[in-house]
C-alpha cells in the first residue's frame, strides 16, 4: 500500500512496467549549459546535438538547440527545433518568445508581434523592459502594436496594476 502511495515503483499498464525515459546526467549538461550561458552558439549548437542524438526525448536540448540555431541565422532549423522541443514539454510560452524572435530577425514583424502575444501569457515573468532591451526585437518598437504587447507583459509581472479592483481596499490602510 505505501508503494502505490509513494509511487515508488513505475506507473503500469496492464500490468507491464512503463518505460523508463533516460535523461542526461548534470556531468553531460554543464558543458552544454556553460556554453549556451556564454552565448558561444556554435559551443551550445554542437554540445546540445550530442545530447540530443544520445537522449532523443530530452526537451531542453531539443529547445536550446533551436535558440542556437536561431542565433546562428540558420531560422528554419531553429524554429523546427524550437517547436520541437515545445512537442517534448517545454511550456509553449518560452517557445513563443524565442520565435518572436526568430520572426523578428527576419523581419517578419507582424507574425514576431503575433508569437509575443502568444508568449504574454501567466508564468512568463519577463518584464516589459527586458522585452524592450531584446536586441532581437529592434525592429518591433515602431509597429502599431509594440505598445501592447510590452502591456501584455507588464500585467503579467504586476497583475495588481493591471487590475481595475487593485485599490479597492485601500481606505483601510
Amino acid at each position: 500500500m505505501l508503494v502505490a502511495l509513494t509511487g515508488a515503483l513505475p506507473c503500469t499498464v496492464q500490468g507491464q512496467a512503463a518505460p523508463a525515459v533516460a535523461t542526461p546526467t548534470p556531468a553531460e549538461l554543464q558543458p552544454a549549459a556553460a556554453a549556451f550561458a556564454r552565448s558561444d552558439w556554435k559551443g551550445a549548437l554542437d554540445a546540445y546535438s550530442a545530447i540530443a542524438r544520445k537522449y532523443p526525448a530530452h526537451a531542453l536540448s531539443r529547445f536550446r538547440i533551436g535558440v542556437a540555431l536561431v542565433e546562428l541565422r540558420q531560422f528554419a532549423e531553429g524554429e523546427a527545433s524550437l517547436r520541437e522541443g515545445e512537442r517534448l514539454g517545454i511550456p509553449a510560452p518560452t517557445v513563443r518568445f524565442r520565435l518572436a524572435e526568430s520572426f523578428a530577425e527576419q523581419g517578419k514583424r507582424d507574425e514576431a508581434i503575433a508569437e509575443l502575444e502568444r508568449a504574454a501569457a501567466p508564468g512568463n515573468f519577463i518584464g516589459p523592459a527586458a522585452i524592450a532591451a531584446d536586441a532581437h526585437f529592434a525592429s518591433l518598437t515602431s509597429h502599431p502594436k509594440w505598445a501592447q504587447v510590452l502591456d501584455a507583459f507588464d500585467a503579467i509581472v504586476r497583475p495588481c496594476m493591471h487590475d481595475a479592483h487593485a485599490r479597492d481596499f485601500d481606505f483601510w490602510i
